[in-house]
């Protein structure tokens, strides 16, 4: 069977909701939303060893009227690709991350396929065998993130309360311990430099992504 990677197929995306506001511009009234930005917060910075520039991005877990800010999982099946900016506003998005991988399988059916296991709101979209070094996400309604190794069962991660989950990611630090060196031994790609994200949870649950090109 023939592989293509195809990126931008799986993101987590956040949707914010403002409030409306009225504004009188040249005689006319009209009705405008102003967006709640108080909930989240990023900033540039640079790396000097590497030469590169990253983004920081961190999410409050509730906003300053006490709502939570649920991320969720969202799928991007356009065949010919699209950018993280063209998927957030197509489905009104404040925030989105790449957060997976497809691949374009060579079947009758012209579509993207994203890698192992796929929840959405509770509801199995692909369970499909990962390769040894492609872990699982889960992120429960409450919006903690949990970790599930490689030959995790889609079953079982809904047993453990997780409502969306995907594949496609390794653990860097668990319970505030760094994890073996060796897991980066998996597969040569860890060490190439490609655009990467990492993700990290407080203990508060408020969330924090780095964001970086990596070339």
């Amino acid at each position: 069977m023939k592989y293509i990677t195809i990126t931008l197929t799986v993101l987590l995306v956040v949707i914010g909701y403002g409030t409306q506001s009225r504004a009188v511009a040249q005689g006319k009234t009209t009705s405008m939303s102003k967006r709640d930005t108080s909930w989240y917060s990023y900033s540039k910075h640079y790396d000097e060893p590497s030469d590169t520039y990253y983004f920081l991005t961190r999410i409050k877990r509730k906003d300053k009227h006490g709502n939570l800010k649920k991320i969720k999982l969202a799928q991007s099946t356009v065949l010919e690709g699209e950018s993280v900016r063209q998927f957030a506003e197509r489905v009104g998005a404040t925030l989105a991350f790449n957060a997976s991988m497809g691949i374009k399988r060579k079947t009758t059916e012209e579509k993207l396929f994203p890698v192992g296991i796929q929840i959405e709101n509770g509801k199995v979209v692909q369970e499909r065998e990962a390769k040894r070094w492609r872990f699982t996400l889960g992120i429960k309604p409450d919006n903690e993130f949990v970790v599930y190794p490689p030959g995790t069962t889609a079953t079982e991660i809904l047993k453990d309360g997780v409502q969306d989950a995907l594949t496609a990611f390794i653990p860097l630090i668990q319970n505030h311990k760094e994890v073996d060196d060796s897991i980066l031994s998996l597969t040569g790609a860890f060490k190439a430099q490609h655009p990467r994200q990492i993700i990290a949870q407080m203990e508060n649950l408020d969330i924090i992504f780095l964001s970086c090109g990596g070339r």
